[in-house]
């Protein structure tokens, strides 16, 4: 019997086996190994860090170690509105960060008496009277194991939320494909794109030592073909991508509202974008994952267990509201007037370039 099993060990998941009590029987499960990269080891991810989340690494008094960042370390992103015809430029302040690299070191900052199993995957769970029956697959081999509380932190395709809570609201899926291309130039800045023509989100450049990552986040039908044409549109401002070294798609989370984002009942929660939170306007996740981990492993650690479920939900309330805000932004940028007015307008844009 394990007082707690997280399934998932990204930075949700790894956060909060981190900070769990030593009194507890923590189990942390995950499909990937962490031993070496593999592309089934590697996430899709554009793998900068965001101001938001960069804050709550100085809260948990966490700074990042020199070997997991890549070159360049860039200030500014170019934005193309491809509708409109305008570019932009507008200072940011992200670190660029090799994605693999930052979840290994996060698992390793994880205690030995965390018992960890790599390999496996989630295939399951039934709430019993008194505790929770989790079932696993790890090399063709299928186990049941108990807990009195789990935990889903197995992000956006989250299969503890298909489990447990599948009738609640989802978020809206996006198809997520990025690819890696060769590059002989080193860009001085990342690019966001917006154009309804490929998606009511938005696509990205990102550059990565000798190489760039174009990604978007697609809707689900039509995604590869839209995803091509974004490709000939880039091609068309100068881009070269006759050398493609990779591709990799998966699925991303954009709530629409905060009725899609569910944290768990009766001792089955989720966190980090297992529950839904990400920015409905940058798509960015980090942040929220080390939040609503920190926040569940302080009550977990201070409360009673029965009062676990409603003081969690309860403290989440607060992220809620910062959703909101996300919300009351995204029209701003994926609003073609909207956009095109403040663009237009040069506010907080770079002069002169």
């Amino acid at each position: 019997m394990y007082d707690i099993i997280i399934i998932g060990a990204g930075p949700a998941g790894s956060n909060l086996a981190r900070l769990l009590s030593k009194k507890k029987k923590v189990l942390l499960v995950d499909r990937r190994n962490f031993m070496s990269y593999t592309s089934i080891n590697e996430k899709l991810c554009g793998g900068l860090l965001a101001p938001d989340a960069q804050l709550m690494f100085a809260k948990l008094n966490l700074s990042l170690p020199n070997s997991i960042l890549v070159n360049p370390q860039i200030f500014a992103v170019k934005t193309i509105d491809l509708n409109n015809n305008i570019k932009k430029y507008y200072q940011r302040f992200y670190l660029n960060f090799d994605r693999f690299k930052f979840d290994k070191w996060m698992f390793d900052m994880i205690p030995d008496d965390i018992e960890k199993m790599v390999n496996t995957v989630f295939t399951g769970c039934r709430k019993e009277s008194n505790s929770i029956t989790v079932k696993l697959r790890s090399q063709d081999k299928e186990m049941e194991v108990e807990t009195k509380i789990l935990v889903g932190a197995d992000g956006s395709n989250s299969s503890v939320r298909k489990s447990a809570y599948d009738a609640y609201k989802w978020p809206k899926q996006y198809l997520s494909i990025q690819e890696v291309y060769k590059s002989n130039t080193i860009l001085p800045y990342y690019l966001a794109i917006f154009d309804h023509c490929i998606t009511d989100f938005y696509s990205w450049i990102i550059p990565k030592e000798d190489t760039i990552l174009i990604g978007s986040a697609l809707n689900r039908d039509g995604a590869k073909e839209k995803f091509e044409l974004l490709k000939i549109k880039l091609s068309n401002e100068g881009f070269d991508l006759s050398n493609l070294i990779s591709t990799k798609g998966t699925f991303i989370n954009r709530p629409i509202r905060n009725s899609e984002i569910c944290y768990g009942r009766k001792n089955i929660f989720l966190i980090g974008e297992s529950s839904g939170l990400i920015s409905p306007s940058s798509a960015e996740g980090i942040s929220y994952a080390l939040y609503s981990s920190s926040i569940l492993a302080n009550i977990i650690k201070n409360c009673n267990e029965n009062d676990v479920d409603e003081i969690y939900n309860k403290e989440m309330k607060k992220m809620n509201f910062k959703m909101t805000l996300k919300h009351i932004k995204s029209p701003f940028m994926y609003n073609n007037f909207l956009r095109k007015t403040a663009m237009k307008s040069s506010l907080l844009s770079i002069k002169g370039l």
